[in-house]
């Protein structure tokens, strides 16, 4: 199934300094997690996020990003997700959310505000000791592709 999403919405990463390895993450996770009650949250999120962008809902997409499943046992390997994720959402992204196993931070927005959401993560970061670079990239209708 492919899935249409409009090539004007843009996607924010920001990328803190901080390192650390996704072992760790994973380990942090399996120690947190109550797994069945946060799995059947985190699938419907996921169906909801399917629907969000095939419908083009930034307020479904808002409500499709929550997690239970990694967020909550990643935040303190991740300084400043909270914060990072709050000023985004505050700057007009309809949701943020940690990005893969950290450090880095989704957020999606309308094109017009993807400006000031940038600032706003990049700005919360710093705030709280763990600046990182933001940047607005583009999601490719084809899809992933793979280079040799």
């Amino acid at each position: 199934m492919r899935l249409a999403l409009a090539t004007t919405t843009p996607f924010i990463l920001i990328m803190p300094f901080a390192q650390h390895g996704w072992q760790i993450t994973c380990y942090v996770v399996g120690a947190f997690v109550s797994w069945f009650g946060s799995a059947v949250f985190n699938v419907a999120h996921g169906a909801a996020l399917i629907a969000a962008v095939m419908r083009a809902d930034g307020a479904l997409l808002a409500l499709a990003m929550a997690d239970r499943l990694h967020q909550a046992a990643r935040t303190k390997l991740v300084p400043a997700l909270g914060e990072i994720i709050a000023a985004a959402r505050e700057a007009g992204a309809f949701g943020a959310a940690l990005s893969g196993a950290g450090p880095s931070v989704l957020a999606v927005a309308p094109a017009r505000l993807a400006a000031r959401v940038v600032s706003a993560m990049e700005e919360a970061a710093a705030a709280a000791g763990v600046p990182g670079r933001g940047r607005v990239v583009r999601v490719r209708a084809a899809g992933a592709q793979v280079l040799k």
